[in-house]
């Protein structure tokens, strides 16, 4: 039930038990049955409990929404933290890879070549890219590899994600 069902039906309990308790003290007052004060002041009863566990349930709904919110801005800064810690690591990272792209002597469109196939991108995907043909990416690839002394894809990207890949033991936080 969204809010504004919950703050109409509110009003209009609200307002059933104000006049049915107005009824009702009428009612005792003017000498009417017990039954009929009696009925009434169960549909009284009613309203007021109604009244009562829909508030109750604003109260737990506000509750529940400033948890999430909480867990929101604690989870976003987590991320923006890791995204700052990360971000040093991954420039490292480039810097690394660029700097045994130098060594290997590679061109510049074999050092593009190389970073597109260390993400992973097929020949296809890296000529498109590059707005060349599919046999210019795979020749330069060939020339990377034999630059590289290493023998393919598999080799290539192992080179530089084996020592990333090791277990963490007993790293300070």
């Amino acid at each position: 039930m969204n809010g504004i069902k919950k703050i109409g039906l509110v009003g209009f309990l609200l307002l059933v038990a104000i006049l049915t308790g107005f009824d009702v003290i009428n009612d005792y007052r003017v000498g009417s049955s017990l039954k009929h004060v009696i009925t009434e002041g169960i549909i009284l009863l009613i309203s007021i409990i109604g009244l009562f566990v829909i508030l109750n349930e604003f109260r737990k709904t506000k509750l529940l929404n400033q948890a999430l919110k909480l867990n929101l801005e604690n989870t976003q800064a987590d991320f923006k933290k890791w995204q700052e810690e990360a971000k040093a690591h991954i420039m490292g990272l480039s810097l690394a890879i660029d700097h045994q792209f130098d060594r290997w002597l590679l061109t510049a469109a074999e050092k593009e070549i190389g970073l597109l196939l260390l993400k992973g991108l097929s020949f296809k995907e890296i000529a498109e890219a590059r707005q060349t043909s599919e046999r210019t990416v795979r020749q330069q690839s060939i020339e990377v590899y034999r630059k590289s002394k290493l023998n393919g894809r598999a080799e290539f990207a192992a080179f530089f994600m084996e020592d990333m890949l090791t277990p963490v033991v007993n790293i300070p936080k």
